[in-house]
């Protein structure tokens, strides 16, 4: 989202910023970034660079680097998006799922699959699909994080809380994460944690409503009830 957003400050359309994100996540070791440039030499407004940004890589006229599994006509994963924009949930659903067996380098469409399987309520189908996505791609705090919110729902709260520690090993400021792991910590009495990781959260100036929901727990877990 953090990535997909600075995208869509500089121009590019929510849905092609997506399929941006998705290439950039099936790239090859070394072509991690992307980037919106005006001089592509693709001739594009958007481009993947080498992690020392000598070198840009353009992708093809749909945003995509060339893979091997993909087949000719409409792409499973676009039309899952296309599915999900028009509300048909159980379409998206199914079309994920024959993206994420179509391409198993990709761990976008399972991670999409169980975002679509806990909107309807499916925990446990959500849980599975997070573990795929975690599997292609162990660097993925945001399916970390899912897959903890999957757990937590399931009422498995040890799990939650070791998978966000998770997410947090590979995002340290991942700000949501911190949040709901001192919340995880808070319930269980472990105080002290709880707190250094809302004065983390706090000190990465978050939204008011968000801010007031953190000092409020903070104040829980330093056993001071006055304001601040």
């Amino acid at each position: 989202l953090r990535q997909a957003a600075a995208l869509i400050a500089e121009g590019v359309s929510p849905f092609e910023a997506a399929r941006t994100l998705r290439a950039a996540r099936a790239a090859p070791p070394g072509r991690r970034q992307v980037v919106a440039v005006a001089d592509a030499p693709s001739g594009g407004d958007v481009a993947l660079s080498w992690d020392d940004g000598a070198e840009y890589t353009g992708l093809d006229g749909q945003r995509f680097l060339p893979l091997d599994l993909e087949d000719e006509g409409e792409d499973p994963f676009d039309a899952a998006m296309e599915a999900e924009a028009d509300g048909d949930l159980e379409a998206a659903a199914r079309l994920y799922a024959a993206s994420a067996q179509a391409d198993p380098r990709d761990p976008i469409a399972p991670f999409n699959l169980g975002n679509l399987q806990m909107a309807e309520g499916d925990a446990d189908a959500a849980t599975l699909s997070y573990h795929q996505a975690i599997a292609r791609d162990p660097g993925f705090a945001e399916a970390y994080y899912n897959l903890a919110a999957a757990y937590e729902r399931s009422g498995a709260a040890g799990k939650a809380e070791a998978t966000l520690e998770a997410a947090l090993q590979r995002d340290p400021a991942y700000g949501d994460a911190l949040f709901n792991l001192g919340q995880l910590k808070l319930a269980k009495g472990a105080n002290a944690e709880a707190s250094a990781l809302f004065e983390a959260y706090l000190a990465q100036n978050p939204p008011d409503e968000w801010a007031g929901k953190a000092r409020k727990a903070l104040r829980v877990a330093r056993a001071d009830p006055r304001p601040r």
